[in-house]
């Protein structure tokens, strides 16, 4: 499992470096249409939903399909296909306004992203760069970054629009805080991460060190505080760890490794506790998991000892490999959704969701269901 991660892994380094070969350039040309599949629900029942609305990103064969659900997955209204895509670059967001933001790169030159509100009903505009879209993150005031084939590695849109207004060396993943601070990867010699301040292209703060060879994502917490999932850890096959750096610290203040198992996303809740999502459920033996299955492991705020372990409805998350997005998502109820991307043919997988404080699916959605790798939700 770990060397096709890191064969993927080093795939998207290489389409990376292709992507700032070849420069930049936006555009004003129409997007593709993207169809449906045959069972769409109706467009009125978007009115009859009560929030949150959930989103899946679905990795079918080739394909890249977004499909949309209303009341947290209890009905589904529609799917989106975004077309086929190579080299796993899929990207996938949903701001507070529950506009939805997909990409899939088809072929090399122009990419498209696209954008819908209306829980997906409506096409709304685009952004086109040359090169494909990854990581797409966005901040509380709109505005979006995304890895691009800028020299610099990563843009940012102000209010999700064209044109570019900052870019950055470096690559995914990236993440911003409720204060608009950006980490990004940027490993120029100096520093592993930077993080600038809104507004700047000169990094504020660095981190030096406690940072290993697989770095499969980073947030924020309310506080500023950063927080990095090491999937190797020291050593390079470990169980990794979740390291977290105060503003202004270059290595960790603290280093989280009780109940890690190979960590691949991290998400808080509204009360402040981190939910870190787990490959395995068990430290891996000679690069694999011992079982297929992960887990989730929830921390209260500066808490490094798991208050709560859910392995029930959990499968394999390998949501970072493809740069799409995240295999956790919390809804303003703390109601937590878990991908589960499935075993192979004949198991599509499934959303596992979960009540606050559960550690047992409520329900967990299947119906267009197709392989997740991403799940977001938005009013």
């Amino acid at each position: 499992m770990k060397e096709l991660r890191r064969i993927a892994a080093a795939v998207f380094a290489l389409a990376l470096l292709a992507g700032c070969a070849a420069g930049f350039q936006a555009g004003s040309q129409p997007f593709a249409g993207a169809p449906s599949f045959p069972d769409a629900a109706p467009r009125n029942l978007a009115k009859k939903s009560h929030a949150p609305t959930l989103y899946v990103l679905n990795v079918l064969h080739s394909e890249a399909i977004v499909s949309i659900y209303a009341d947290g997955g209890k009905t589904f209204l529609r799917s989106l296909n975004l077309g086929k895509f190579k080299k796993d670059e899929v990207a996938f967001a949903v701001d507070s306004a529950g506009t939805l933001y997909a990409s899939a790169a088809d072929s090399p030159g122009s990419q498209t992203l696209q954008i819908f509100t209306n829980q997906g009903a409506k096409r709304s505009g685009a952004i086109h760069q040359r090169g494909a879209f990854g990581w797409i993150t966005l901040d509380s005031s709109g505005n979006l970054y995304t890895f691009c084939a800028v020299a610099g590695g990563v843009c940012e849109y102000a209010g999700a629009k064209h044109p570019v207004v900052r870019n950055f060396h470096g690559w995914p993943p990236i993440a911003v805080d409720s204060a608009g601070d950006l980490v990004v990867n940027c490993a120029n010699g100096e520093y592993i991460l930077c993080v600038f301040a809104p507004g700047r292209t000169q990094s504020s703060w660095g981190v030096t060190g406690g940072i290993d060879n697989r770095l499969d994502s980073v947030t924020f917490d309310a506080a500023g505080d950063l927080y990095a999932a090491n999937g190797y850890g020291a050593g390079g096959f470990g169980p990794g760890n979740v390291a977290v750096f105060t503003p202004g610290s270059s290595v960790p203040t603290r280093t989280i490794t009780e109940g890690i198992a190979d960590p691949t996303s991290l998400a808080f809740d509204a009360a402040g506790n981190l939910y870190v999502y787990n490959l395995c459920t068990e430290p891996e033996k000679y690069g694999e998991c011992p079982t297929p299955d992960g887990s989730i492991t929830v921390y209260a705020p500066g808490g490094s000892t798991p208050i709560r372990t859910i392995t029930q409805g959990v499968g394999t998350d390998e949501s970072t490999v493809y740069t799409g997005g995240s295999g956790l998502a919390i809804d303003g109820a703390n109601t937590l959704y878990v991908v589960n991307r499935g075993n192979g043919p004949g198991d599509n997988g499934g959303i596992a969701v979960y009540p606050s404080g559960a550690t047992s699916p409520i329900r967990i959605v299947t119906k267009q269901i197709h392989h997740p790798i991403a799940v977001a939700v938005g009013p």
